[in-house]
């Protein structure tokens, strides 16, 4: 459809999970449910070892804005770091900052666990094989050539993200 007409390009914003400061307290997205979970303590007793891409918000919202403003631009970009973070290393990024350490998981569940888990939780067997001990690597060269995005230090925006959480917490209990 688009290779048929002259009147607009598509051009694609593929980011990872994203992190970052919160533009407002409801906000809403699967990556702060699953960093709730892990600044809570529901994941104390450990976490499966699973790896996402990561996108700091901040560089989602500057690559929509070249998009869109650069008509010479079309196809896909992915706004990431260059790999995948594993849920561990996400939680060593906010543990000197966290006002209970103690409460971040340091460990990975046993691999056998997570499986198990799996259909409890309506995860098949079959993504969990797929996904579970897989770091892999992001090549996200177009949109730092043609996009210019400069990445900042994925441990910034996860301590960011924290300080974010952590303030919107707060005013959840001044208003109780």
């Amino acid at each position: 459809m688009h290779d048929l007409q002259t009147r607009w390009s598509l051009v694609v914003i593929n980011p990872g999970l994203i992190v970052g400061p919160f533009l407002t307290p409801d906000s809403v997205s699967g990556s702060l449910h699953l960093l709730e979970a892990m600044y809570r303590g529901d994941n104390r007793m450990g976490v499966a070892d699973l790896s996402y891409p990561v996108a700091d918000v901040r560089e989602v919202a500057e690559a929509h804005v070249k998009a869109g403003e650069d008509t010479s631009l079309k196809g896909r970009f992915i706004v990431s770091g260059d790999r995948a973070i594993p849920l561990l290393e996400m939680a060593g990024f906010v543990r000197p900052i966290h006002k209970n350490p103690k409460a971040l998981p340091c460990w990975n569940l046993p691999t056998l666990m997570v499986y198990a888990a799996g259909p409890f939780i309506g995860v098949s067997k079959k993504w969990s094989s797929a996904n579970l001990s897989t770091p892999f690597k992001v090549d996200n060269t177009r949109s730092i050539r043609e996009l210019g995005l400069k990445y900042r230090p994925i441990e910034e925006s996860f301590q960011a993200h924290y300080k974010s959480w952590e303030q919107e917490q707060e005013q959840k209990q001044a208003k109780v």
